[in-house]
């Protein structure tokens, strides 16, 4: 299985469907919940319902029990309350996407479980944003096969997965899914600040950074996007100088810093910064401290 074959491994909406049936009617034997959200009426063969539900049980998701009873994986740290546990569905997908768990199998074609998304996002993200127009699977495979070192590698196999892709990139925060495929990262960031900041109320820059990559291991200095970074050739892909955030991560920071999500300072006095990239990789902002929203420097 890997989630961006969509007619094997199924649809990012059956899975929200499926997450919504059990979190409202409780846990359900297999055929139960089958024909709850696919009904034989409309939809005899189910065959769509089967496979996510299949591949959220592998990627862990939901748990099955001997009896073929269907729950929600208890392991997960579901908000008590059924409208924060629908709130906060996208970001407990993308927790278990990016699970090494599931990446393990990095650059296989098939049975890579999320490992698919993880190199697409990684890739994507490593782009000049604003040097990047992907309107099709076309204009993006034949850049990604110009940056590649080893054409065995893909990032994107066929226009079926070029679909699940942007399906599930923009549910899942990195982007938004239009005529021209917008890289944005933002949304992802944002829904990991609690967890990046812990109970701190603000952080030296790289050390923001590299709790964030932790957290998000396709963004800068994350484990996936060093792995993707490494097979692309310097002749076709500029890497950001070590003091340099990517233009797509400094995209995020500076509406997230525009939108009083976070505050960006830069002190004088500070032992280390860095430089925010703009439109053709120019410096927007230098950035030596990250601080939580409504802390003053």
């Amino acid at each position: 299985m890997s989630i961006l074959n969509r007619p094997s491994d199924g649809l990012f909406n059956m899975a929200i469907v499926l997450h919504r049936a059990i979190l409202h009617e409780g846990a359900m034997p297999r055929e139960k919940l089958l024909a709850l959200v696919a009904p034989p009426a409309v939809n005899e063969s189910q065959q769509m319902a089967r496979s996510t539900l299949n591949t959220w049980v592998e990627l862990g998701l939901f748990a099955v029990s001997d009896d073929d009873v269907v729950q929600l994986a208890p392991d997960l740290s579901w908000p008590r309350r059924k409208e924060d546990a629908e709130a906060a569905l996208s970001s407990i997908i993308r927790r278990l996407v990016l699970a090494p768990q599931n990446n393990e199998r990095f650059w296989e074609a098939d049975d890579n479980h999320s490992a698919d998304f993880s190199r697409a996002v990684s890739w994507m993200l490593a782009q000049d944003v604003s040097a990047t127009r992907f309107t099709s699977h076309g204009s993006t495979q034949w850049v990604a096969i110009e940056q590649l070192r080893n054409q065995d590698l893909a990032v994107f196999t066929n226009d079926t997965r070029w679909v699940g892709f942007k399906s599930w990139v923009h549910y899942l925060g990195f982007g938004l899914n239009a005529d021209v495929f917008l890289i944005d990262p933002t949304i992802a960031v944002r829904e990991q600040l609690a967890s990046v900041f812990g109970a701190s109320n603000e952080l030296p820059v790289i050390e923001f950074l590299a709790r964030l990559a932790q957290e998000l291991p396709v963004v800068d200095g994350g484990q996936y996007r060093r792995e993707v970074e490494s097979q692309l050739k310097p002749t076709h892909w500029k890497q950001p100088a070590p003091s340099e955030v990517s233009t797509s991560l400094s995209r995020a920071l500076l509406r997230l810093h525009f939108g009083n999500s976070i505050r960006l300072d830069d002190r004088s006095d500070a032992p280390a910064r860095v430089s925010l990239l703009g439109q053709f990789c120019r410096v927007v902002r230098t950035v030596t401290h990250v601080m939580k929203k409504g802390v003053e420097s």
